[in-house]
């Protein structure tokens, strides 16, 4: 497939995806942040990679738990909103890309705060 259509066909898919979680999901997940949402080729796989703010490593595997259990119903719920002949499997993985950032600014800070002295 043409990488600029697989682009904006997983930009189309993360948007979707991050309303459902909003707005339509039965229980809610908490804060969280949809960073990536990578596809296949042939759109048969799409790996959605969430960031959680604020939860224990423990509460984050459950909600991933939750959110592949549920999976068939978030691919209901884009097949009746988006046009596309193929709704790929989802299958869904924590991102601490946001964490590690804000740990390594709390140690950037640390460390000017050190040099001021």
């Amino acid at each position: 497939m043409n990488e600029i259509r697989l682009k904006k066909i997983e930009s189309l898919f993360q948007q979707e995806i991050n309303n459902i979680l909003y707005n339509d999901l039965k229980k809610k997940i908490g804060i969280f942040s949809i960073i990536e949402v990578a596809l296949t080729n042939d759109l048969s796989l799409a790996k959605v990679y969430i960031s959680f703010i604020n939860l224990e490593k423990e509460d984050e595997e459950k909600q991933i738990s939750y959110l592949n259990e549920s999976s068939g119903e978030i691919r209901y719920i884009l097949k009746k909103r988006l046009r596309l002949k193929k709704i790929p499997e989802l299958v869904f993985a924590l991102d601490h890309r946001i964490r590690d950032g804000m740990r390594i600014i709390s140690i950037m800070d640390r460390w000017k705060k050190d040099d001021r002295r």
